[in-house]
């Protein structure tokens, strides 16, 4: 086994890593570097959620002038053991950031020797770069958090690569195995291959991970909405993501056939929204319109999501706004930041409840930070009122985070 086509057609033959390494023990440190690397191309990989959109094939002190890989066969048929890169085992870049990965697959962490402040010096000092940042990946990197360094120059690279989440290990790699072959059971080389090419590579979509309040949201609402609950209240506090578990509960939405209606009073939260759906790979088949445009011309197709500002239906002397919405069926209407106007009698009788949507709207999604008013105005059930409030902040960063 000598080229990262090998490690991988393995990993596609659903092989672990112990299978993968039991016949090679001189170059098992090789191998699981490898694996890693394999692992972090994969944007789907959450166990290693490694951010790029471009991967170099070279020496570090060339990365100015070489180019990015174009098809990822081209580094997949590299020699695993071949050190030609320099001290960055793995390169790559994301948003303008050059990434640099030192691999050290060493029994005990020893700092002076993991390559972490060469590379910082060749960045800064012989490559003059001022936007990087350096991974590392080691067997067990609670070692690496947990260590007692003697110099405060190593504690701050080390600290720095742990506030990117860029620390990786031996679990993780792992894990990663596990999801891989859930992921990719059936393919082979060339389709791997093809889909690396086509989702990951060149490409600056990165992995969400979902926060446990996220989840609970999406599945309690999944379940009331199965069971026939039409209004619905996401009550989170501020700076909690609820937009992104807005976006979870309206994927799921679509992915079962229903036509979303987004309305905000807030137009930058629309900016926002584009800019998550256009960040996150679990929302990339989300097919979204914006109402911005001569809406003669616009077809809003089932299955999508529309986004609307409360000011846009405002500004609607001639009617022709509300009457294109009432046009549209839609399944489902989320009403974002509701307790700025939404729940009020004249935004609810001249602006929101549209009795022509209304009709052929099931479902109403409300959200939040202070939700009493809107509860009380809309007469939602408790049961349907998914709070993640201060006290549940607190209490995860107490038992899960210190």
């Amino acid at each position: 086994m000598k080229t990262y086509k090998d490690i991988l057609v393995k990993l596609l033959a659903g092989k672990n890593l112990d299978d993968i390494m039991q016949k090679y023990p001189s170059v098992n440190g090789y191998i699981k570097e490898g694996l890693f690397i394999i692992l972090a191309i994969d944007k789907n990989i959450k166990s290693i959620n490694f951010p790029y959109s471009s991967i170099y094939n070279g020496q570090m002190s060339d990365i100015k002038i070489i180019t990015s890989i174009l098809n990822i066969k081209s580094l997949f048929i590299q020699n695993f053991c071949n050190k030609s890169g320099g001290k960055a085992d793995f390169t790559v870049q994301f948003n303008n950031t050059f990434i640099f990965v030192s691999c050290k697959m060493w029994n005990k962490f020893i700092p002076g020797e993991s390559d972490i402040e060469r590379i910082n010096n060749q960045a800064a000092i012989d490559l003059k770069l001022t936007d990087y940042k350096i991974s590392f990946v080691c067997e067990d990197k609670s070692e690496v958090i947990s260590h007692r360094y003697q110099g405060s120059t190593l504690k701050k690279y080390f600290d720095q690569i742990i506030k990117d989440h860029l620390l990786f290990d031996l679990n993780d790699i792992k894990n990663g195995i596990e999801e891989f072959h859930k992921l990719h059971k059936d393919k082979s080389y060339d389709d791997y291959c093809d889909y690396i090419n086509t989702e990951c590579l060149n490409n600056e979509r990165t992995i969400l991970i979902e926060r446990l309040h996220q989840r609970m949201t999406l599945l309690k609402f999944i379940k009331n909405f199965n069971n026939g609950i039409t209004k619905h209240l996401i009550a989170h506090k501020t700076r909690t993501g609820k937009s992104i578990t807005q976006l979870l509960i309206i994927k799921w939405l679509i992915y079962n056939k229903k036509k979303v209606l987004f309305m905000t009073p807030v137009p930058a939260t629309i900016i926002d929204f584009i800019k998550d759906l256009n960040k996150y790979f679990v929302f990339k088949n989300i097919n979204y319109f914006t109402l911005d445009t001569n809406l003669d011309e616009l077809i809003i197709s089932m299955e999508s999501l529309t986004l609307c500002s409360i000011q846009y239906l405002k500004n609607d002397t001639n009617g022709n706004k509300k009457e294109f919405l009432k046009k549209q069926s839609y399944d489902v209407i989320l009403f974002d930041e509701c307790h700025y106007g939404s729940s009020t009698y004249k935004t609810k009788n001249n602006i929101i409840d549209i009795d022509e949507i209304r009709k052929t709207t099931k479902v109403s999604i409300f959200s939040s930070g202070t939700p009493n008013k809107t509860q009380n105005f809309y007469n939602i059930k408790n049961i349907a009122v998914y709070r993640w409030e201060l006290y549940d902040e607190s209490q995860m960063k107490l038992h899960y985070y210190c």
